[in-house]
């Protein structure tokens, strides 16, 4: 009777010691794995974002239909307007002009990919070796997975949006004529129409006289004043004047461009400075 007591007292020590360590187990690997659910899957996850996904499928995608082998499934996608640009008429045309000018090859190798975009768009330009030639393609996504290709190399007007901006203010208008845009810097026309019945005087001397906005809040400098005798310019009612502007500005900068600012402009011979944002 009394060895059946102690094997029940040894059993149940046993049985309680065994629980107690399930417990401590619990206790100290449950916080480890939450801990990994909870950061290290969560922020794997919110790390991929639709840029990095987009890119990667470019990639791939690049890599195989930019083989002449694949140029019907590449030729479906290449937008019809800038075959017109280009003088292109028909398929075989745009097979020959891309051999031609080494932009499709049996050797295709993506670089780098640079990722732009607007509310009404994305461009995905991207940089790829073709044997051995470095070359670039552009990627118009309107949204996703629904794209079409071109291959402009170093001008870049056709991928804005807004080629020509005309804005008005207190009836003077100035449009800004889009003339060249590259992977670091945009050139426009600027064409002042004074319609109003006050004389404005214009003082371009200095790189600050007009600056670029892009992003709402951040400003770039002209680099340039081109095509002009004078940089002080006196427009008295219905007068007109022009001048070439150059801006040094990434190509990925160039697409969230939202206004320019005149400064050193006098209106019947007060100091003022002139916003025109779109």
């Amino acid at each position: 009777m009394n060895n059946k007591k102690e094997k029940i007292l040894i059993y149940s020590a046993m049985a309680i010691i065994i629980i107690l360590i399930l417990v401590v187990i619990v206790m100290i690997w449950f916080p480890m794995f939450n801990k990994i659910s909870n950061s290290d899957i969560n922020t794997y996850n919110s790390t991929i974002t639709y840029e990095d996904t987009m890119k990667e499928y470019y990639s791939n995608y690049l890599n195989e239909y930019l083989k002449i082998t694949n140029f019907d499934i590449l030729y479906e996608k290449i937008n019809k307007d800038y075959m017109s640009d280009i003088g292109i008429q028909n398929k075989d045309e745009m097979k020959q002009y891309l051999r031609d000018n080494d932009l499709i090859s049996m050797d295709i190798d993506v670089q780098n990919i640079e990722y732009s975009n607007n509310e009404n768009y994305s461009i995905f330009r991207v940089l790829y070796n073709s044997h051995g030639i470095k070359k670039y393609v552009n990627i118009k996504e309107t949204e996703p997975y629904k794209f079409s290709i071109t291959f402009e190399q170093s001008e870049l007007n056709t991928l804005l949006e807004k080629n020509d901006i005309n804005l008005t203010l207190n009836n003077v208008n100035y449009i800004f004529e889009l003339i060249e845009s590259t992977e670091n810097s945009i050139r426009y026309k600027l064409t002042i129409e004074n319609n109003s019945n006050n004389e404005y005087i214009y003082d371009f001397s200095a790189l600050n006289s007009i600056q670029l906005v892009y992003s709402n809040s951040n400003y770039v400098n002209m680099a340039s004043v081109a095509n002009s005798s004078t940089v002080n310019y006196s427009l008295t009612p219905g007068s007109t004047k022009s001048i070439e502007i150059l801006f040094n500005i990434s190509f990925n900068n160039q697409f969230n461009i939202n206004g320019f600012l005149l400064n050193n402009v006098k209106v019947d011979g007060a100091n003022t400075k002139i916003e025109l944002l779109f």
